[in-house]
């Protein structure tokens, strides 16, 4: 399934991707519903994943955090 998160095609296809693997993981969706309001361009969305794969990382939650990390790999 195909989730619009942001209005923005190429956004929403990298969340799409990146949350695939973690359908259902209530981590990322609590995640999400602080990650999407603060993607504005690929400045805040390169800002954000960084902050979130830091906090994930901090928590233990590796699996979470390297796909974070690589979020902003994969806009471009």
């Amino acid at each position: 399934m195909f989730y619009r998160y942001t209005g923005n095609q190429q956004f929403d296809l990298q969340i799409n991707r990146l949350c695939f693997p973690f359908e259902g993981n209530e981590k990322v969706e609590a995640d999400l519903k602080l990650i999407v309001p603060q993607l504005k361009d690929i400045s805040s969305w390169n800002k954000i994943w960084k902050e979130f794969a830091l906090m994930r990382e901090a928590k233990g939650d590796y699996a979470l955090a390297a796909a974070y990390f690589l979020e902003p790999v994969f806009i471009f």
